[in-house]
C-alpha cells in the first residue's frame, strides 16, 4: 500500500470521533433540559453523515472473516444494498422536500442533517458494492 492510500486509511479512523460527537449531540438534551433537542438532532445527523462518508476512505482490501462470509452470498448483499438504498433514497427525497417547503428552522436543521446522513449512507452502500465485487472476482483473498 503506498503512502497516500495508507494516509487515507488512517484518516478513515477519524470516523469514530464523528460518531461519538454525533452521539453527544443527540443525547445531550436528555441531560440538559435547556438545550433545543431538534437543533441538536440536526447537528448530530450532520456528524453522523460525515462519519459515514469517512468510512469510505478505508482500505477496501482489508475485510474481516465475518464480512467475507456475508459478501460471498450474493443474495444477502443484494438484499442489504436494496434495503439501504431504498431507505437512503426515500429519506433523501423527504429531506429535500422538507428543506424546500418548510419555514421552521428546527425542521430545516433536521433536513440538512438527514441530507448529510443520506449522502454518507449512499457512500457506504457504494463501498459495500465495491467490496462485494472485489471479493467475488477474487481480488481480495
Amino acid at each position: 500500500m503506498n503512502s497516500f492510500l495508507r494516509a487515507l486509511h488512517l484518516v478513515s479512523y477519524s470516523k469514530f470521533v464523528f460518531f461519538i460527537i454525533a452521539l453527544v449531540y443527540i443525547y445531550l438534551p436528555l441531560f440538559n433540559k435547556e438545550v433545543n433537542h431538534l437543533e441538536n438532532v440536526g447537528i448530530g445527523l450532520i456528524f453522523l453523515g460525515i462519519g459515514l462518508s469517512l468510512d469510505s476512505l478505508r482500505d477496501q482490501n482489508v475485510v474481516d472473516r465475518f464480512s467475507k462470509k456475508i459478501y460471498k452470498k450474493p443474495s444477502v448483499v443484494i438484499s442489504i444494498v436494496s434495503v439501504l438504498l431504498v431507505i437512503f433514497v426515500v429519506t433523501l427525497g423527504l429531506s429535500l422536500y422538507a428543506l424546500i417547503t418548510t419555514e421552521s428552522d428546527s425542521i430545516r436543521n433536521i433536513a440538512v442533517g438527514l441530507l448529510c446522513t443520506c449522502l454518507g449512507g449512499i457512500s457506504m452502500v457504494r463501498q459495500i458494492i465495491e467490496t462485494s465485487r472485489k471479493i467475488k472476482q477474487g481480488e481480495i483473498a
